[in-house]
């Protein structure tokens, strides 16, 4: 008893000595990973102490807050938060945990400046995008709430259009700082930003095309959130925009003629009020035009008529006068049928395909408003360019379907945009920015599946081993493209068809009808049923010679599990075996003389070894 007392006593004197705030740390997680992993093993055990020290802080904090000791709780979480920043094992979910229980201790004191800066102080730990956005969140509700006008505003630019926001098309949107004001110009609406103890924008998820919905989210004062749900609606002019669920509204607990008007006719609008589980629940449907908008309203019964005052308040600062048509004689719906019967999702399809697809983007850009429209248009054109041999062209264009990237998450062909985008620069003489574009092709189709065997060199164009005597290989062929880098095996891929090739790195001792049979998955009692033929191949300017191994299974072997013939081609380089042999489909023989003019090419690019 008297040791637990005198631990008591220790643990209030070490927070005393604790900093009354927490100060914001001077790394970010990956800054603080790569130090963290060159400290020695007496370090490493000092950081083992600090996590110690942070996690057995922070429950003394929740018991002390239970007791009802606030004053020692928050200098016990703060002592936790300076031993979370010192640590080299930073929880985001922990730290999301203490900054929430010291944010209850302040707001009961109505201390919101300082929760402000706890959260501004916190974003450099916060480490992933949707820790970032609601630490930005929650600072920027702190500082509203603080009557801080310019700093909420900073804040909620920063969330909307900094690294953590949702990434909005400048075309689409703008922020008027002067008036306060967020512009979607695309609806021709105007969104204020923020009023004193009333309501805060917290929160924009664009759509992404006119099938999409926009949303904007309000918290408001002094308790509750209202949602603005707009989208385009080509069609179905006469129907709702809620789901057939939600259109069976309950018999309303309050007169919905109680609730403020939307700032349009009120033949335009309706409106209902019901009681749900955790409060009221109020709704507006408004259709102006093509143009559609839901709104709803989560509302604190014992708060209601304030959250009300406040959101009538809201309605009279929006701004939606005279929205636009978004098309004119052909609907957007109609010019995605007529590419569907297309089928340019095909490797392989016709050039014919792409050009009666280039005239439909043409149309589509005539009416596109939306990133994923002009992302989609873009692309098309620009690609059915490069497939004409017009690589100029082809760039200028692929460089705007890439432009809108950053404001897509589901875009059309994200991956084809960086790979077109790359050869079409390469093919026309800009190598520097073309390689680049390889490059980002290459970390977002995921191509290298071996990261610690495999790195990409853009100024040497090669793709090469990690280790210090490894080999590098061509990203590029005269006719293939690396398309995935496993341990010890490459996959190059024939642009604009079904061809490609495997080329496997093997032991310099390996022999190569053992290896085909390993290959083929034939036991060695069985190798008298198959063919062998072997053959040399001389590399014109290169003194490898490969060897090619053909193969053919006897009746009595084709069981449908292999194929039934093939071509391998070993070549030693630099002290090992390249095995390289053509990836086939549906059992079908695979072309020798196209895999002796990969081989040669890709010889010819110089694999080499790195010195």
């Amino acid at each position: 008893m008297i040791f637990a007392n005198n631990k008591c006593i220790l643990f209030a004197l070490v927070c005393a000595l604790a900093a009354p705030t927490y100060a914001a740390p001077t790394l970010s997680p990956r800054e603080k990973y790569e130090q963290c992993e060159k400290l020695p093993y007496r370090d490493q055990e000092q950081q083992y102490l600090l996590k110690n020290q942070q996690i057995n802080s922070f429950d003394e904090a929740t018991g002390l807050i239970r007791q009802g000791d606030f004053v020692t709780a928050q200098r016990a979480l703060i002592f936790s938060l300076e031993k979370m920043k010192a640590s080299c094992d930073i929880n985001q979910y922990e730290l999301a945990d203490e900054l929430r229980a010291l944010t209850w201790l302040l707001e009961k004191d109505k201390r919101y400046a300082e929760v402000q800066q706890l959260f501004e102080n916190a974003l450099p730990l916060a480490g992933y995008h949707n820790f970032e956005k609601s630490f930005l969140t929650s600072a920027a509700k702190y500082a509203w709430l603080a009557e801080k006008p310019d700093d909420t505003l900073r804040l909620i630019k920063q969330m909307i259009f900094g690294e953590t926001g949702e990434k909005l098309s400048p075309v689409l949107w703008h922020l008027d700082e002067k008036n306060r004001l967020l512009f979607w110009r695309v609806a021709n609406m105007y969104y204020p930003i923020s009023h004193s103890r009333k309501w805060l924008l917290v929160d924009v998820d664009p759509a992404q095309n006119r099938g999409y919905t926009t949303w904007i989210t309000y918290i408001l004062y002094p308790g509750g959130r209202i949602r603005f749900l707009g989208k385009y609606s080509e069609e179905d002019k006469n129907k709702s925009m809620l789901s057939p669920g939600e259109e069976k509204v309950t018999t309303p607990t309050m007169d919905s003629q109680l609730l403020p008007d939307f700032p349009v006719e009120k033949s335009q609008q309706r409106k209902a009020l019901k009681k749900e589980q955790q409060g009221l629940v109020a709704t507006w449907e408004i259709r102006q035009g093509d143009w559609l908008m839901n709104i709803e309203a989560e509302l604190n019964e014992s708060e209601n008529q304030a959250a009300l005052k406040s959101i009538a308040d809201l309605f009279t600062h929006i701004k939606w006068d005279n929205p636009p048509k978004l098309y004119q004689l052909q609907t957007m719906r109609s010019i995605e049928n007529e590419l569907q019967h297309l089928w340019l999702s095909a490797r392989n399809a016709p050039v014919e395909n792409w050009n009666k697809a280039r005239l439909i983007a043409r149309k589509g850009l005539q009416i596109a408003a939306y990133p994923a429209e002009y992302q989609k248009f873009y692309a098309i054109a620009g690609i059915a360019d490069y497939r004409n041999g017009n690589y100029a062209e082809a760039w200028q264009t692929l460089e705007k379907a890439r432009a809108q990237l950053p404001y897509t998450r589901d875009g059309w062909n994200d991956k084809e945009i960086l790979l077109y985008a790359a050869l079409s620069a390469i093919r026309c003489g800009n190598e520097k920015e073309g390689y680049e574009r390889l490059a980002e092709y290459i970390q977002t189709a995921e191509v290298i599946d071996s990261p610690r065997q495999w790195r990409v060199n853009t100024a040497l164009r090669v793709i090469t081993e990690t280790n210090d005597r490894g080999l590098s290989f061509p990203l590029l062929t005269a006719r293939t493209i690396i398309d995935y880098a496993g341990e010890d095996l490459l996959l190059y891929h024939v642009n604009d068809s079904a061809e490609s090739y495997y080329v496997e790195i093997l032991p310099p001792d390996t022999a190569p009808k053992a290896h085909i049979l390993q290959r083929l998955k034939v036991a060695k009692e069985q190798a008298k049923e198959i063919q062998f033929r072997k053959t040399l191949l001389a590399i014109p300017g290169n003194q490898v010679k490969a060897t090619q191994w053909a193969f053919k299974k006897s009746d009595a072997l084709r069981d449908y599990t292999s194929p039934d013939e093939g071509v391998y081609w070993f070549i030693p380089w630099q002290g090992k075996t390249l095995a390289v042999f053509a990836r086939t489909y549906d059992r079908k023989i695979p072309d020798a003389e196209k895999g002796e003019e990969f081989v040669r090419e890709l010889l010819a690019a110089n694999v080499s070894g790195v010195k």
